[in-house]
């Protein structure tokens, strides 16, 4: 059992849930108990980490295709449309 936890009924914790999930959001510990016997816990998930926004064209003029790499290959059509 976590040191921050607090014992709930399990009649409290269905009445209430709502009010000990947003707790258990900000990292209270709460232990659902059936006639004073532990049985579960409710905790928060950590919050995935926050990634920055991709910028676009970061390889813009360091890339060089040669010929014409938008025609097509007639090999490779042929594995489709045959």
């Amino acid at each position: 059992m976590a040191k921050n936890s607090e014992k709930i009924n399990l009649s409290e914790a269905k009445a209430h849930l709502g009010k000990y999930v947003k707790q258990a959001k900000k990292g209270k510990v709460f232990v659902i108990c059936e006639r004073n016997e532990p049985v579960a816990e409710l905790l928060g998930i950590p919050e995935p980490k926050k990634t920055r926004p991709i910028t676009l064209g970061l390889a813009r003029g360091q890339i060089q295709f040669k010929g014409d790499w938008n025609e097509g290959d007639s090999e490779i059509e042929d594995l489709f449309y045959k």
